[in-house]
């Protein structure tokens, strides 16, 4: 356990102390207790379109229905699943992603109330949208103004876009880091960790964090040799660019067979996105996107040609280290293969969500 402690601190040193858990939904729940309990207080900020698991207490508004949504600025507490009780809602404001402005009004109205603002730093869960410049940055600084805390859900993008993760990427320290996913390689590991002051509350006993299998040597373990495989040189730059070259090159072919498209987020984690070459930078234009989209006949037709990737528009491409040069060459080969059937798609009026359960 310490071992393996060790090796993701020296990776994320905003992680002074850590726990380690089972999954991703669990050591985020943990981190909002953490938060709260540190600070007394009890509203949590997250965004419109952002996925942090499905507890009850923070499953709310990753995929709400527009006619549901409510006003762009304020935008609705929704549940995302029955049986979520009406009043966990309460306990959360909901703040459209990259809108400084209505981030700003929140702190405004309920800076003395928030105990911390969660997000994750690239928008996995609405098609891998990228922090608009500066936007990171306001949430560091508001939350310090505040005296409350910034909690980066680094379970999709951490270890998977950089060594640090998205924190070391984008340069934004914050007090509290949620890893799981490429953490273990697979095996089911998590952690929660961050600032020694809010850590010390759960080494001290004064807030309980707990589980039969937490810190497992088979995840431990695993977690080691991950971050082992992860620290070879070149690891990042090799995966990054592989990425780049699948969605560079998806791009070229739709463009090629006259279909407008575009791509979001980094080589490891991206999302092409066909009908528009407007890239969306919140959940909402992301959905519009989804309404006009072939995506359902592409995934369809690729998948005919033994290429898997996730259905809905707004899903991700994930790279890995398992992708080689020629995995690359025979998904583009089989793209170019499928997007006169997708622009057939397109003129035939054959769009919109489909394909995916969110």
């Amino acid at each position: 356990e310490a071992q393996a402690a060790n090796a993701v601190s020296a990776r994320v040193p905003s992680m002074e102390m850590l726990r380690f858990g089972s999954s991703g939904t669990e050591c985020v729940s943990y981190a909002l207790r953490f938060a709260r309990a540190f600070t007394g207080r009890k509203l949590i900020v997250r965004f419109e379109g952002a996925y942090h698991g499905w507890a009850d207490g923070i499953h709310w508004s990753a995929h709400p229905a527009l006619a549901d949504a409510g006003p762009v600025e304020r935008p609705n507490v929704i549940p995302d699943s029955s049986g979520i009780p009406d009043e966990l809602g309460l306990s959360l404001l909901v703040v459209p992603w990259n809108n400084p402005e209505a981030l700003k009004a929140v702190f405004a109205e309920h800076g003395d109330e928030i105990a911390a603002v969660i997000t994750e730093p690239i928008m996995g869960n609405s098609g891998g949208l990228l922090p608009q410049p500066g936007f990171l940055e306001l949430m560091r600084e508001l939350t310090t103004a505040s005296g409350s805390l910034l909690i980066f859900d680094e379970v999709l993008v951490g270890f998977r876009v950089g060594p640090a993760g998205a924190q070391g990427l984008f340069g934004i320290t914050p007090d509290l880091t949620v890893l799981a996913k490429a953490l273990g390689g697979g095996f089911p590991v998590a952690a929660v960790g961050g600032r020694r002051d809010v850590m010390e509350l759960v080494a001290s006993g004064g807030v309980q964090h707990g589980g039969t299998y937490n810190s497992s040597p088979m995840a431990c373990a695993a977690a080691i040799a991950a971050l082992e495989v992860m620290g070879r040189d070149g690891f990042y730059e090799e995966m990054m660019a592989r990425g780049e070259r699948l969605a560079n090159g998806l791009v070229e072919i739709a463009t090629a067979a006259g279909i407008d498209s575009c791509w979001t987020g980094v080589g490891s984690l991206f999302q092409l996105w066909l009908g528009s070459s407007e890239p969306p930078t919140d959940y909402r234009s992301a959905q519009a996107l989804v309404a006009a989209s072939p995506f359902t006949t592409f995934r369809n037709e690729m998948l005919e040609r033994r290429i898997i990737i996730q259905p809905p528009q707004e899903g991700l491409f994930l790279m890995s280290a398992a992708h080689t040069d020629e995995d690359i060459e025979m998904t583009l080969a089989a793209a170019a293969d499928v997007m006169p059937a997708v622009a057939a798609a397109i003129a035939a009026g054959e769009v919109g969500p489909g394909g995916g359960v969110r």
